[in-house]
């Protein structure tokens, strides 16, 4: 569940305009944060390449977007998508190596990704 606001406080406390995106209760994009996507852990120039496919410009992009939608749009555009793919989609939201994503969270993903009918095979 993806759940964006619009809250920040400036230097003297006051509630200033930003754009905070949060994941799960994660605050996920802090004010500082390059745009770059691959200033993203774990993800690269081929990511970048093909997230860009999709339209995927930024790390703001990104984070608007759930991560599971996203996968099941590469799969379709993009061949050679694979699991591991999500796995880094899910850990440079959250700031996590992929690889504690697939040891922590494995049984999870596949289940959703089990219900939207893209579950490997």
């Amino acid at each position: 569940m993806l759940l964006h606001l619009s809250i920040d406080v400036n230097e003297q406390g006051d509630p200033t305009p930003t754009s905070l995106v949060y994941y799960f209760g994660v605050v996920l994009k802090r004010p500082s944060e390059s745009s770059n996507i691959t200033s993203l852990k774990g993800l690269g120039p081929k990511s970048s390449t093909a997230l860009r496919s999709l339209g995927i410009n930024s790390v703001e992009e990104l984070r608007s977007r759930d991560p599971f939608d996203v996968y099941a749009e590469l799969k379709a555009k993009v061949s050679g998508t694979s699991l591991n793919f999500l796995y880094g989609l899910i850990g440079a939201i959250e700031d996590v190596p992929w690889q504690e994503i697939k040891k922590t969270r494995r049984t999870t993903i596949l289940l959703r990704l089990e219900e939207m009918g893209l579950a490997p095979k």
